[in-house]
């Protein structure tokens, strides 16, 4: 009876800090913990590893929202010493979780249970991952470091919670996936899509729920296809809102967003002071989106009018930003009207780039 009139004072009082929030507040915490535990709340230094500690752990599973009440565990603890165990001290990180020992002595021999009251708090779906510690006066007694867990999910559950496509390349097309998971007391015969942009393409398929998931009831598999032809650079935003039967609806948020496929940073060759018979140089970035790098140099060819007097030569092609090097050597200062470096690629999906060529001739005379 002890056991039970102290895991329903647990109960009670877990239900304030749903209300209010994740705290420290004493008004939150039974007057045994508030007798024990320090008013400045739990430092991560106390659950360093040392010698004599002792790690007990509960996995609550998943819990479905809304989660109304605590819930709660029990841990044993034995004093296999010849000295009884006083209790000095028990930590809690947070007041949506409660610890609290049945009694404050553990005689030599004994065993005593650890009592522990679990409230989550927030919202939509999240990993938990809760601790407490019980000390003792007693330098035998080990540390007892308490680790709880939980994956709190909604009824229906989008894994991933959205959906992102970062620097994607213009007229390129990106694929992806999703899963929706239905945690919820019921099942639905009826599920469709009443809303998504007219970039993404969606095809959802039944699939039966993995081990991984032993509390869902029904997964789909979703396979999305984003299309960024004809679409400006920038970010996009939209979402993506599924109906499971009748009146169940769930939104998934999604973000595009879509960089130039290939561009030269700066957007021209400038050669400035060049004299003649010397060899100037200039070098610049070309810059790829992740999906549209070329596998090799080879892929890309360049087209201009200064024939052997302009060489072009690459200094690194690692990665998104590859670096090119324009060698120009004049021995007259004719050179066509606004000449260009012309790039194009052996992917034809990739835009031709025309890089302005630049000269400034140095006009100084020798004295």
């Amino acid at each position: 009876m002890r056991l039970f009139f102290r895991l329903f004072f647990f109960v009670v009082i877990l239900i304030v800090p749903y209300l209010f929030g994740c705290n420290k507040s004493d008004k939150l915490v039974s007057e045994q913990i508030k007798k024990y535990s320090s008013e400045k709340g739990a430092s991560e230094k106390i659950f360093n590893d040392d010698e004599n500690t002792v790690t007990l752990t509960h996995d609550f599973g998943v819990l479905v929202q809304p989660i109304k009440d605590a819930i709660t565990c029990e841990f044993e603890i034995k004093n296999e010493t010849q000295t009884t165990w006083n209790l000095k001290t028990i930590t809690n990180t947070c007041s949506c979780t409660v610890a609290d020992i049945t009694s404050p002595k553990v005689e030599a021999g004994k065993t005593e249970k650890i009592l522990v009251a679990y409230k989550p708090i927030g919202e939509g779906s999240f990993d938990d991952n809760r601790r407490s510690l019980v000390q003792f006066e007693e330098k035998v007694a080990p540390k007892f470091k308490l680790y709880i867990k939980s994956r709190v999910r909604e009824p229906i559950t989008f894994q991933p919670k959205s959906l992102s496509w970062l620097r994607v390349g213009e007229n390129q097309i990106k694929k992806d996936h999703f899963e929706i998971i239905n945690f919820s007391d019921k099942k639905f015969d009826k599920l469709e899509i009443t809303k998504k942009p007219a970039w993404l393409k969606v095809e959802i398929k039944n699939t039966t729920p993995p081990k991984s998931q032993p509390a869902a009831k029904q997964v789909w598999l979703a396979n999305v296809n984003v299309d960024t032809k004809g679409m400006t650079p920038g970010e996009h935003q939209g979402e993506l809102i599924v109906q499971l039967g009748e009146n169940e609806t769930k939104s998934l948020p999604l973000t595009l967003q879509i960089t130039t496929a290939v561009s030269a940073v700066p957007a021209q060759f400038f050669f400035g002071n060049v004299t003649l018979n010397e060899t100037a140089t200039k070098n610049i970035k070309i810059v790829f989106s992740p999906d549209s790098i070329p596998k090799d140099k080879n892929e890309i060819h360049f087209e201009h009018d200064f024939g052997d007097k302009l060489q072009l030569n690459w200094i690194s092609t690692e990665g998104e930003s590859w670096e090119l090097q324009a060698s120009l050597k004049l021995n007259n200062e004719n050179i066509s009207k606004d000449p260009v470096v012309a790039v194009s690629f052996l992917d034809t999906k990739l835009p031709k780039i025309k890089l302005p060529v630049y000269v400034m001739f140095n006009t100084k005379t020798e004295q």
